[in-house]
């Protein structure tokens, strides 16, 4: 598996070739956002405990759209009791800005893409682990 930084690195650089349709590059994204990110947060030994539920109710998701591809891709972890799904509860959720720009996560941090290269302009919580 290859490292959360590259992951993020290469959804960042597709986001400029963003369309809605399921095109090669989407597809890739697409891979990116929905598995290979939420694997990598899975695979972080201690974020339940860190976020103070059981490792049981952890969720790792990501999404792209349903249907035609969104502008706007993400993956986000939670408590599965307490927020079943993205429009219900707290969670914590990585955003990719659409021009691949910038990458934020919710009370968590902002990562600025400079040179393929990541700067931390915030450093909060669940961010560090980076």
């Amino acid at each position: 598996m290859s490292s959360i930084r590259d992951d993020i690195g290469e959804i960042a650089s597709l986001q400029s070739l963003w369309t809605s349709k399921n095109t090669v590059d989407m597809q890739r994204r697409g891979l990116l956002v929905r598995r290979d990110g939420p694997a990598w947060l899975k695979e972080l030994g201690g974020l339940a405990s860190a976020i103070g539920i059981p490792s049981d109710d952890l969720i790792c998701e990501g999404s792209d759209g349903t249907g035609q591809k969104t502008e706007i891709p993400w993956f986000r972890f939670a408590s599965r009791d307490r927020s079943p799904n993205a429009r219900t509860g707290w969670y914590c959720v990585y955003l990719f800005e659409a021009m691949g720009d910038t990458v934020s996560s919710s009370g968590a941090g902002l990562y600025r893409l400079d040179r393929k290269r990541f700067q931390t302009e915030a450093n909060f919580g669940p961010v560090e682990l980076l």
